[in-house]
Formats: C-alpha cells, sequence, structure tokens
C-alpha cells in the first residue's frame, strides 16, 4: 500500500515532480514526499529511496538519496566514485534537509544504485558482504555487457550468503552511458 501511494504521488504530471519553473529538482520531490509521508505516530512509517534525473544526451545529472546507499559511479577505466552519503529516510524527520548530488555519466561510464540488501547480505560466519567487495565486483565486470554485470553481481552475492533468498531485498537498477564509436 505504502509503495503504491508514492507510484501516485510521483506521476509525471503530477505536482511533485513539476513546479512554476518546470521540473523540481531531486531534493525537492524527496522534501515534498517527507511532508506527504511524516508518520507521527508511535510506531513510524518511512521508507528509503534515491531519486534523480539524467540528460541522456550530455550525460549530467543530479540525483537526492533519502537512507539509501551510496550510488556509485564506475568510469570506464574502473575507477568507483561514491556519490552522496544516505541522507535522511522519507517519513522520520519533520523539516529534514535533502540536498541534490550532481553527476557526470561519460561515455563507458555506469551509474549503480542499489538496496542496502546487496551490502548487508551475510555469510555465515555473519560477515556483511560490504560496500568494497561490491565496487569490486563492478570494476571485475567493466568489460562485460551491462546485463552480464548485473547478473554476476546477483551471483556473487548468492554464493557469498550460501542462499538463493536474502533476509532483506536485494535489487540494483543500472544506467550506462555507452561508449562512442
Amino acid at each position: 500500500l505504502f509503495a503504491f501511494m508514492l507510484a501516485r504521488s510521483i506521476l509525471p504530471e503530477g505536482e511533485f515532480l513539476v513546479n512554476a519553473n518546470g521540473y523540481s529538482r531531486p531534493s525537492e520531490v524527496i522534501r515534498k514526499l517527507n511532508n506527504k509521508f511524516l508518520n507521527n505516530s508511535a510506531t513510524p512509517q518511512y521508507f528509503t529511496m534515491t531519486y534523480g534525473v539524467i540528460n541522456t544526451k550530455t550525460g549530467k545529472g543530479m540525483l537526492c538519496q533519502a537512507g539509501s546507499p551510496h550510488s556509485i559511479i564506475l568510469s570506464e577505466n574502473g575507477e568507483c566514485q561514491k556519490l552522496g552519503d544516505g541522507g535522511y529516510p522519507v517519513g522520520i524527520i519533520p523539516g529534514a534537509d535533502y540536498e541534490d548530488i550532481q553527476f557526470e555519466l561519460k561515455p563507458g561510464s555506469r551509474l549503480m544504485l542499489y538496496s542496502d540488501g546487496l551490502i548487508e547480505a551475510e555469510n555465515e560466519s555473519q560477515k556483511q558482504f560490504g560496500l568494497e567487495r561490491l565496487t569490486q565486483v563492478f570494476k571485475l565486470n567493466k568489460d562485460r555487457t551491462l546485463k552480464q554485470a548485473v547478473e554476476s553481481c546477483f551471483e556473487l552475492i548468492k554464493r557469498w550468503a550460501g542462499q538463493e533468498y536474502m533476509a532483506d531485498d536485494i535489487s540494483m537498477l543500472t544506467l550506462e552511458i555507452p561508449r562512442t564509436k
């Protein structure tokens, strides 16, 4: 139900995405969502998310994190750059301040957004997969297709955890700016 209400709030023609000057900045969208979903009950309900926009022609973009782990840009040469510091989840803190994070994807680079379940997946020794391992997986798969790289990442995490299904969700969204020919 929560996801349905969120999806209805961020329809392209809705008030959350558009303002008097055109499209709202990601931090403005998150701020509006925080105000709408603020819950003052004894058992607060909240959600985490990353919202962003990108110009697919220039590779320039902007995103805002609300309780999400670092987004990662993998450059064509294999360098990983962490974006943001996570921010506050939506629906917990009245008047929470959110920031826009600007980035640029150059040809051959990838942007990875992922759920915390990926880095928090534990092995049988209860050691988490972690951000460092995740960035290594991205680097090792930089020359594979985007689909192959994502599939490889999920397979490695399943092997790490020793199970097919995780206690927490594991999800990933990846974007790639194609290399110029």
